[in-house]
């Protein structure tokens, strides 16, 4: 369903050539891919989180002694 309201946007968007549109379904699509990678793999994007394992390889090892 998604996919049909995605392809009929876009396909009204090219028989229209309204650049608004269609920079707006580029740019989704293209963020999309990053978004869920940075999700998945949260070390290897944007949102880093070495301060976070920090404080869990402290917490560990205070436990550890």
């Amino acid at each position: 369903m998604q996919t049909a309201l995605w392809q009929q946007g876009t396909a009204a968007a090219l028989a229209t050539n309204n650049t608004a549109i269609i920079s707006l379904t580029a740019s989704a699509l293209s963020i999309t891919p990053f978004t869920i990678m940075d999700m998945e793999y949260p070390r290897l994007g944007f949102v880093r989180v070495d301060s976070a394992d920090r404080v869990l390889v402290d917490t560990l090892q205070g436990m550890r002694h």
